[in-house]
């Protein structure tokens, strides 16, 4: 038995060796863990006044919004007694607002403000832009560079929704415009298009013509769209709704129809409620500002709209309304009219000059005839 456990004792001290080895491992391990404790702690201290001034910018910008909130409280209260007094309101914003030099009126300010924040008329292709048409004449030219930073948004707007929507087989553009079109099929270069339009917009070639059908000649007030039930994911109805003068649930009755179900009606249209039109009315001007006869075409302006009645109007046909506004035709809503705006209450997203509303079908029409907008 003795000769055999010794004969044991070679195997016994290996592991005996395996086991020192690991133990010195978990010793090497140990001070490692040791050491970026130390690290650690280290990095916290110095983190610490970061923290601090961090806390103190917080309180900062704290102070600085109840600033911004007491000087609108101020202007607010200027204007008021200026109409209790019927006077002329010479308000003196230099106080509040630190213009230098300050304007007279209130009517001033919003006048100056407004004409240094207009883009249209101004903007021009960025370089290597091919999402849309060369201009083909003068008036191409000076319809685009008013009408691009709307072109621009709208083509992000739809690229969203057709990420949202996944496969979008059919899109129709009623009303449409040519010169967007080339933004259009490179972000759907699948979808087939179905293009409603009068003039020369009917007449251009396309570069897709085997997925783009043409309908010429329809009046969408009263003439059923040409397609069958339910064959279109996507229907766009860009600047079109306030030129409606008849009857625009027709025409929205019939999009449900053509309508998928949970398709989409994407639509864009001036905004009645924006700033820019509150803006003229404050200043004696009237807040419709596209409605003007034209010596060489038709199509002024019947009804403008406001983010709310495009709600109503949405659900009347049987859509599920999500409403926004941005400002395409200006930079952005001036200091002196965002103020007002904010002290009615005005949320910021419905206060540009241009509504862009999504409705999602739900279910068939609504209510044909909304009191809203149909009288005797």
């Amino acid at each position: 038995m003795i000769k055999e456990i010794a004969g044991r004792l070679p195997g016994l001290h290996h592991v005996k060796r395996l086991f020192d080895r690991v133990a010195s491992q978990v010793q090497n391990l140990n001070s490692r863990l040791y050491k970026n404790e130390a690290l650690t702690a280290t990095l916290c201290a110095q983190t610490a006044p970061l923290d601090a001034r961090f806390a103190k910018l917080e309180a900062q910008l704290h102070k600085s919004y109840h600033l911004l909130e007491h000087r609108a409280d101020q202007i607010h209260r200027n204007v008021v007694q200026a109409l209790a007094s019927q006077g002329d309101s010479a308000l003196t914003f230099s106080t509040f607002l630190g213009q230098n030099p300050a304007p007279s009126s209130l009517r001033d300010a919003l006048l100056f403000e407004r004409a240094s924040m207009y883009r249209a008329g101004t903007y021009t292709l960025s370089p290597g832009d091919t999402r849309f048409t060369p201009p083909a004449n003068e008036g191409e030219t000076r319809y685009l560079a008013t009408h691009l930073k709307r072109y621009e948004v709208t083509l992000d707007l739809l690229a969203a929704i057709g990420h949202r929507k996944g496969n979008v087989s059919v899109i129709a553009d009623l009303s449409t415009s040519h010169l967007y079109h080339p933004g259009l099929f490179a972000q759907f270069p699948t979808t087939r298009f179905i293009f409603t339009g009068h003039g020369n917009n009917a007449d251009q070639p396309s570069t897709s013509a085997d997925r783009v059908q043409w309908i010429t000649g329809q009046n969408l007030e009263t003439h059923p769209l040409p397609l069958p039930d339910e064959s279109v994911d996507i229907v766009m109805l860009l600047e079109v709704l306030e030129h409606f003068e008849i009857d625009p649930l027709f025409a929205l009755a019939e999009i449900n129809r053509v309508l998928k179900p949970g398709g989409i009606l994407f639509l864009s249209t001036p905004n009645l409620a924006s700033w820019l039109s509150l803006t003229s009315v404050l200043t004696g001007q009237s807040p419709m500002l596209y409605s003007k006869y034209s010596l060489s075409h038709g199509g002024m302006h019947i009804k403008e709209w406001v983010p709310k009645e495009i709600e109503i109007l949405f659900r009347a046909a049987g859509f599920d309304p999500q409403v926004t506004t941005q400002n395409v035709y200006y930079y952005a809503t001036p200091s002196t009219i965002k103020q007002l705006l904010h002290l009615t209450g005005i949320p910021n997203s419905l206060e540009g000059d241009t509504i862009f509303a999504t409705g999602t079908k739900t279910g068939p029409v609504i209510n044909r005839h909304p009191l809203e907008f149909y009288g005797e």
